[in-house]
């Protein structure tokens, strides 16, 4: 499933920048930003814990 995200062109440059100084490209890096911000709300709404040892 592809989706289209629109991002306003400034943010797009510090993505931009950003990506080159990691060495990849702009769609991997947003891609692992929103894969770590779904994570994040998941954690902090109690969806993934801390396993109990």
């Amino acid at each position: 499933m592809k989706y289209i995200l629109e991002i306003e062109e400034d943010l797009l440059a510090e993505l931009n920048d950003i990506a080159k100084q990691s060495k990849t490209d702009t769609d991997t890096l947003v891609t692992a930003i929103l894969k770590a911000h779904i994570i994040s709300a998941d954690v902090f709404n109690g969806f993934i814990q801390k396993p109990v040892k």
